[in-house]
C-alpha cells in the first residue's frame, strides 16, 4: 500500500507516491529539524506552489522586470512593496473595467551588486499586454518571453531566492498573486500494492524524464517518488480521417476501412464524383 497525491495544473501533472510513515523500513526516533533545514523545505515548498501556479495559468506568458529611474529609486523595501501594491490594483481596475482578466505573480528584490530594489513580475501574454504595462509603468520595464523548458523550476525558485532576501517573518506570503488565479487541482488516493521505481504514465500522457525523483527520508521512515507528467500533442487531423470506399469488395469478404490522410480523403473522394458523374452522362 502507498499513498499517491497529485497536482493537475493545465497541462502538467506532479505526482507524488510515499509509503505510509507505519511501514517505513529502518525508522528511528524523529529528530528536531534544524533552522536550515526548515528554511530549505520551506523554499522548497513555496517553489513548488509558485511552479505549479505558473503550469496552471501561464501557458503563454511573459516575465516582466519592473525598474526605477535614477531618482525614483525608493529607499525601503516597504516603501517599494507600497508602489508594487499600487500600480497592480491600478492594473487589475483598468482590464476589470475592460472586461478582461489581468493575472499575475509579483515579487520584490534587491540587487545584489548596488543593492537597488526591483519587481518581477509573471503576466499572461494577451494582446496589447506589453503596451498597457509600459503606459502605467514607465520607460523603465523590459519583458522576456517564457519557455517551459524545466517547466518553469527555475523561475519558481528564482522567485523564491528573490523574496527570502528581506528579513521578513518566517512563513508570511512575500509574493503577490492576483485572486483570479486557478490553483492547481489535488487529489490524494491510497493504491494498493507498491509502486514501480520505473513509472508508468497513463495514456494521453508522458512522463519527463529528469523530473523522475526516487528516495528514502531516514528521519521518517518513508519511500517516495516524484514525477512530473504531460498531455500528449493532439493528434493532426489527416491522421484521423478515414479513407472512402471506392471500389466494391467481392461478395462474401467485407473491406475494412483503413486510416489515411487528408490528402488521401480528398483524392477518394474525388474519384467518387467522377465516377458518379460518369454514370449520368452515360445516362
Amino acid at each position: 500500500m502507498y499513498i499517491q497525491k497529485t497536482h493537475e495544473a493545465g497541462e502538467h501533472v506532479l505526482v507524488k507516491n510515499h509509503t505510509p510513515i507505519r511501514l517505513g523500513i529502518g525508522r528511528r526516533k524523529r529528530e528536531k529539524p534544524t533552522t536550515e533545514a526548515r528554511k530549505k523545505q520551506n523554499d522548497k515548498k513555496r517553489a513548488e506552489k509558485i511552479q505549479l501556479l505558473i503550469l496552471a495559468n501561464f501557458a503563454r506568458g511573459y516575465h516582466v522586470i519592473l525598474e526605477y529611474g535614477k531618482e525614483e529609486h525608493p529607499e525601503t523595501y516597504e516603501e517599494a512593496e507600497e508602489i508594487l501594491t499600487k500600480f497592480l490594483y491600478k492594473m487589475s481596475r483598468k482590464y476589470k473595467r475592460a472586461g478582461k482578466k489581468f493575472k499575475y505573480l509579483a515579487t520584490t528584490e534587491r540587487g545584489k551588486r548596488k543593492a537597488v530594489l526591483h519587481h518581477h513580475m509573471i503576466v499572461e501574454a494577451l494582446p496589447g499586454i506589453i503596451e498597457d504595462l509600459t503606459e502605467n509603468w514607465g520607460d523603465h520595464i523590459k519583458f522576456f518571453k517564457m519557455y517551459d523548458d524545466g517547466q518553469y523550476k527555475e523561475l519558481a525558485e528564482y522567485f523564491v531566492k528573490a523574496e527570502t532576501k528581506e528579513e521578513l517573518t518566517i512563513g508570511k506570503s512575500r509574493f503577490h498573486r492576483s485572486r483570479n488565479l486557478t490553483p492547481p487541482k489535488i487529489r490524494t488516493e491510497i493504491k494498493s500494492g507498491t509502486f514501480p521505481q520505473e513509472p508508468r504514465a497513463p495514456e494521453g500522457f508522458h512522463i519527463i524524464p529528469e523530473t523522475v525523483k526516487n528516495g528514502y527520508n531516514d528521519r521518517v521512515g518513508i519511500r517516495y517518488q516524484h514525477y512530473m507528467l504531460v498531455k500528449d500533442p493532439p493528434k493532426r487531423q489527416q491522421d484521423m480521417v478515414a479513407c472512402p470506399k471506392v471500389e466494391k469488395p467481392p461478395k462474401g469478404k467485407t473491406k475494412r476501412r483503413k486510416k489515411c490522410t487528408l490528402r488521401e480523403s480528398v483524392q477518394g473522394i474525388g474519384k467518387l464524383i467522377k465516377k458518379g458523374l460518369k454514370r449520368l452522362r452515360n445516362g
